[in-house]
């Protein structure tokens, strides 16, 4: 896993979603598993791709759900937090960040600054201050809004 895990990265900075995909397909027909880092890779490259590819990393999210579960870091969440961001679905955002929290995966500063970031978009003051407590109380703080 990890050389595909490799090539998938290395295609997602030259910014060639394809040759992401390709990588995956391939480790599916080898019978390969495909980890979290897999699928945050390939929704990574959902995002950086223009448009966002909604509808694919959908597709992957759940995918990854029914093969992964129970996950073990909240990184796949927060990539795909990063194509809802793309999207402008804010709310949808929120949603996921409690639902890591559900699964009780812990938010780190990624997770916690794009959750500011959907609050601030949707002119949430209060929510935005309460999730700079909460960040807080975690020992974490904002790399940028």
């Amino acid at each position: 896993t990890k050389g595909a895990n490799d090539l998938m990265r290395i295609f997602s900075k030259r910014g060639d979603f394809e040759g992401v995909m390709g990588v995956l397909g391939e480790m599916e027909q080898r019978n390969v598993t495909a980890d979290e880092f897999s699928y945050t890779v390939a929704l990574n490259a959902c995002s950086v791709t223009m448009p966002a590819r909604l509808e694919k990393a959908r597709e992957l999210f759940d995918q990854m759900h029914r093969k992964l579960e129970p996950l073990q870091v909240v990184s796949p969440y927060n990539a795909m937090m990063k194509v809802l961001m793309r999207a402008g679905l804010f709310h949808e955002v929120l949603e996921l960040v409690e639902q890591a929290k559900l699964k009780r995966l812990q938010p780190d500063v990624i997770t916690y600054t794009t959750k500011l970031t959907a609050l601030c978009n949707l002119k949430d003051l209060r929510g935005a201050v309460r999730t700079m407590q909460e960040m807080r109380s975690d020992g974490q703080f904002p790399d940028a809004v």
